[in-house]
């Protein structure tokens, strides 16, 4: 009988670690996709669960498509040098099966995925933005800092594509205007002729004016909500050397602001600094972060993959599971970002991360795959891997 109880006291015991665990569920150690590219940067993945990295060769740009087993496919190259910033973001339109390829300089082309074709579509920098609505992330309505967004001096980041009912596409972008180096986010509206309808600026961050450029977050949208992290200045007690990599995520409604909505800051002081963002069919946001904005994940010094649920959970104190999946170690002190774009396969059983070469890691030009055999799920529950045992707690 004595031996029982301490049987039961053991058990007892474990599981009252295992419902205070509020560590995130880790993922198995990614594999190599592909290590040819030099530099690669966009990806995106088409409904056969074929895969497509924007990179460099030389000076000018590159696309190659692989099979879903890293086989290529074809691989093109365009003219357009280094300086445009080709390939910074590729998105597929579920629609159409077309892929946009964003550069840098605001670009936007249209690419076949048959025959990697790409037909000029628009350019973000000829764009008229409406300002008159624009919110900035801490003082709210902003349209008098309209004077610093400037469109033809904007460096851009991230595109995401959000098809409405009425058959119009909304298209939203993050993006950096220089020489105010504000952060701001945009959306552009397309009719059913993509014909652009509007430009719209949402969302600044004049706190985030800072002396480093390109500090914009990626950005994707599930249907519901979009999603982006924005950078808004460091905390207290954040060393200088490191202040260039605090963003925060927020998430608003694909309408906002017409549906009289709000912004919503989530996960606020984590740092969770990204580039590249997208999701999967149930909607669960998937990012790529940086060496600083990995507190969510405790990898310290460490790039990472990082999965977080469809509705977010508004609720940071009980915020749903995430699901973290380290890339690469990174040298202490390094605060550039490593790991650029994500992209996950149709089934949910696949995220790929480019990763580019930084001062410290000269050669690291690849493209990572994470395994997800039953893709990605989240309990109800606040926090993961809990196990109820009612008998032993009573």
């Amino acid at each position: 009988m004595r031996r029982l109880n301490r049987v039961l006291l053991f058990f007892a015991a474990l599981t009252l670690f295992t419902l205070l665990d509020t560590s995130p569920a880790q993922a198995d150690e990614p594999v190599i996709f592909t290590d040819i590219l030099s530099s690669p940067t966009g990806i995106t993945t088409d409904a056969a669960g074929n895969v497509y990295v924007a990179s460099l060769v030389g000076f000018q740009s590159r696309l190659t498509k692989f099979s879903p087993d890293g086989i290529v496919i074809w691989d093109i190259t365009y003219t357009g040098g280094i300086l445009s910033q080709p390939g910074k973001a590729l998105v597929t339109d579920p629609n159409t099966g077309l892929i946009w390829n964003l550069w840098g300089d605001g670009k936007i082309y249209l690419v076949d995925p048959l025959t990697g074709n790409q037909t000029f579509l628009l350019d973000l920098r000829t764009l008229s933005l409406d300002t008159s609505e624009m919110q900035d992330i801490q003082i709210g309505p902003a349209s008098q800092f309209a004077g610093q967004i400037i469109p033809n001096q904007t460096y851009y980041v991230d595109l995401a594509l959000q098809q409405r009912n009425d058959g119009r596409l909304d298209v939203f972008v993050t993006a950096n205007s220089s020489p105010s180096k504000l952060p701001y986010i945009f959306r552009v509206r397309l009719d059913s002729l993509g014909v652009v309808e509007s430009a719209k600026v949402l969302l600044i961050s004049i706190a985030g004016r800072t002396e480093f450029d390109n500090q914009m977050g990626g950005i994707t949208t599930n249907g519901d909500l979009v999603f982006t992290t924005i950078y808004r200045g460091p905390p207290p007690n954040v060393p200088p050397e490191l202040a260039q990599s605090y963003q925060i995520p927020i998430s608003f409604s694909p309408d906002f602001p017409e549906d009289s909505s709000r912004f919503a800051i989530q996960l606020d002081g984590v740092g969770l600094n990204t580039r590249g963002m997208a999701t999967d069919l149930n909607g669960n946001f998937f990012m790529t972060t940086g060496t600083i904005g990995n507190t969510l994940c405790g990898f310290t010094g460490r790039e990472a993959m990082v999965v977080l649920p469809a509705n977010l959970n508004v609720d940071n104190i009980n915020f749903a599971p995430r699901f973290c999946g380290r890339v690469t170690a990174v040298p202490p002190g390094t605060v550039t970002i490593n790991t650029r774009k994500v992209a996950v396969s149709p089934a949910g059983d696949f995220a790929y991360v480019t990763e580019s070469p930084i001062a410290a890691l000269q050669n690291r030009n690849y493209v990572w795959r994470f395994s997800f055999p039953n893709g990605v799920t989240f309990s109800t529950s606040a926090f993961p891997n809990q196990t109820y045992l009612p008998l032993l707690l009573k």
